[in-house]
């Protein structure tokens, strides 16, 4: 199948996507006494966390903070988080995805592949909801530039091919491989040091923050920092070529996917 032809079956799919997207954000909360209100609450608490460790315990000072007080430096780091919890989320549920939907394997005739974007766009609803709590905290900060929020979302386009291509890269390869379980929570941890959350790259010195650039969380977070704080917006090339990169490993990723689901009823 050429991607074109999996891609116009993907779009076909389009309501069963909807509705299967539904189901799991409201099975995630079900049952809990806030519900939905846990995907605001969780990112605030790691916003204090963070930001009460980083910037009174270790005195970690933000460039450009001087005159905003703790709010400009914890809306950076809360900008980062977004981003990291994201690609964490994806890289957590996406190893054990076909294993979670065994009976549509051996059961039913099941287009599994959009399994993939069903828990990828999961995954952006504390996105979302993070980005409101930005705007709001904003509006307190004279030094934000509030009117280019909305803009943040062109620059995170990238980060969706990402989420998706994680689910289908792992997903396929967590079936045969369940070491892939063990392996996320270290690297996840190693994400969350390697990418400029807690710090941006202009306070590193070379070559440490031009090799930073090869991750792919630092251009999103800083993209964000430098629309809401910078005096100019970010420019537009790195984001198209990682758009295009992202895409291309999106596209592998359901290559692979495909390939390999051939033998998903047999292991599971």
């Amino acid at each position: 199948m050429s991607f074109i032809n999996a891609l116009r079956t993907d779009w076909s799919n389009r309501h069963l996507i909807a509705s299967l997207l539904q189901r799991r954000i409201s099975a995630r909360y079900r049952g809990t006494a806030l519900g939905l209100l846990w995907a605001i609450i969780m990112p605030l608490v790691m916003l204090a966390v963070y930001t009460l460790v980083f910037q009174t315990f270790l005195s970690v000072r933000w460039p450009g903070a001087e005159h905003g007080g703790g709010l400009v430096a914890a809306l950076n780091i809360y900008l980062g988080l977004l981003v990291l919890n994201l690609v964490g989320e994806n890289l957590g549920s996406a190893p054990t995805l076909m294993q979670e939907h065994t009976p549509y394997i051996k059961k039913i005739v099941f287009p599994l592949p959009i399994l993939g974007y069903v828990a990828a766009f999961a995954t952006i609803l504390p996105l979302a909801i993070g980005l409101v709590f930005v705007a709001l905290f904003a509006l307190a900060t004279p030094q934000a530039q509030v009117a280019r929020l909305p803009l943040i979302l062109f620059y995170w386009l990238p980060l969706i091919p990402l989420a998706v291509g994680l689910q289908w890269w792992l997903s396929a390869l967590g079936v045969y491989l369940r070491d892939l379980t063990m392996v996320v929570t270290p690297v996840v941890t190693l994400l969350m040091f390697i990418s400029p959350v807690f710090y941006s790259i202009h306070n590193l010195p070379k070559p440490w923050n031009e090799w930073l650039l090869y991750n792919p969380l630092t251009l999103p977070i800083e993209s964000a920092r430098m629309l809401l704080f910078g005096s100019t917006l970010p420019p537009l090339e790195p984001v198209l070529g990682s758009l295009a990169a992202t895409i291309v490993f999106a596209l592998l990723g359901r290559w692979v996917f495909n390939k390999l689901q051939k033998g998903f009823a047999d292991v599971l």
